[in-house]
């Protein structure tokens, strides 16, 4: 298992679907990490960004949104001191 150092590197380097498994394998020990679930909504929103499909908005992008959203409040509820959980909801 990777730690968030890991993963942080993973996003920083652009490998936004290896952070996602790495994060998804972490909130699935962990379901209290806030950051994990934080670092995980953002990960998937810059992916979903950066995508070749961002000009077709289908039934899926709007699944990975809603996701998004409900990983931010999540980190949100878990630990309401992540400031960019709140940014990232606006």
């Amino acid at each position: 298992m990777s730690s968030l150092d890991d993963i942080n590197d993973y996003i920083e380097s652009g490998d936004y679907k290896r952070a996602l498994e790495q994060l998804n394998i972490i909130i699935s020990k962990e379901p209290n990490n806030a950051l994990a679930y934080y670092l995980r909504g953002k990960s998937s929103f810059v992916a979903i960004q950066l995508s070749n499909n961002n000009s077709n908005y289908d039934a899926n992008t709007a699944l990975i949104y809603s996701n998004i959203e409900l990983d931010l409040n999540k980190a949100i509820e878990l630990d309401d001191s992540i400031i960019d959980a709140y940014r990232g909801l606006m």
